[in-house]
């Protein structure tokens, strides 16, 4: 009687973590699975569908069934500005452009060589997750006059036509922005400023006054905004499970980790 009661509580503990990890990935403010066709249609229930424009195509190959082109003057409006108090951004994506592209010619690099994922700025708060081959860098902060946030320096280089799982975390529980490249953290820092801009947000591009800015150039699969800080286990479930569904080996690129480049803030 002593054992049966003992595994009923395991199995109550198992139930119960398996629940709560269940629900924070529920928790969705987002999710555009981008397949076939324009507008995105937003998975979460909140019916955020997203409006094509521009250079985007739809129906090529993804990560999991099709996926959106971004063709580097296209974006997707979402129709939203973000107000939570916590963040979780979680992207399938492969550049057009690796770092070595052609990188020996400095005239093909300035400042907009960044590639928003996803971003919006309102003249005074902004928020990015992107990508610059200029510096072979992936950030992701906020901004109200200062920098708030992450950014991440490969030493190998971003390859082109190549799958990445990306994931930017704020977490205001304890005041911690965190970065994660294919299911490995590898850039965190405090900060208790998370500033938020009141424009909507796009995916593919950011979102300024003047229209977007700073436009991606290649392909993102299964774009999603949680509402919670997702935990390590939560971002790893989020990067399995795309490759277990689709049959697809996780991307082939040696996993980063902190000593294969260097993180720093900007403040």
């Amino acid at each position: 009687m002593r054992k049966l009661s003992i595994l009923a509580l395991v199995l109550a503990a198992v139930f119960t973590l398996g629940s709560a990890n269940a629900a924070a990935l529920d928790n969705k403010y987002l999710e555009y699975n981008l397949s076939n066709s324009c507008p995105a249609d937003d998975t979460s229930g909140n019916n955020y569908d997203g409006t094509c424009n521009g250079g985007v195509q739809t129906g090529v190959s993804g990560i999991y069934g099709d996926a959106y082109n971004f063709t580097g003057d296209g974006y997707l409006d979402t129709g939203q500005s973000y107000s939570g108090t916590d963040i979780s951004i979680s992207a399938w994506v492969k550049f057009q452009k690796g770092y070595n592209f052609d990188h020996n010619n400095p005239d093909l690099f300035s400042e907009d060589s960044d590639e928003m994922i996803f971003g919006g700025y309102d003249g005074s708060n902004q928020i990015r997750l992107a990508y610059s081959a200029k510096g072979n860098e992936l950030d992701f902060y906020t901004y109200d006059g200062s920098k708030h946030g992450v950014e991440y320096n490969w030493t190998n280089e971003v390859q082109a036509d190549t799958w990445y799982h990306i994931v930017g975390i704020y977490d205001s529980s304890i005041t911690e922005y965190r970065l994660y490249i294919n299911d490995t953290q590898v850039a965190s820092a405090s900060d208790s400023t998370f500033a938020l801009p009141t424009y909507d947000n796009y995916v593919g591009a950011g979102k300024r006054d003047s229209g977007a800015y700073k436009p991606f150039n290649g392909t993102i699969d299964q774009f999603k905004v949680f509402s919670d800080a997702l935990t390590d286990s939560e971002v790893n479930q989020l990067y399995t499970e795309a490759s277990s569904d689709s049959g697809n080996s996780n991307p082939s690129l040696s996993t980063p980790s902190p000593s294969d480049g260097s993180s720093s803030v900007s403040t």
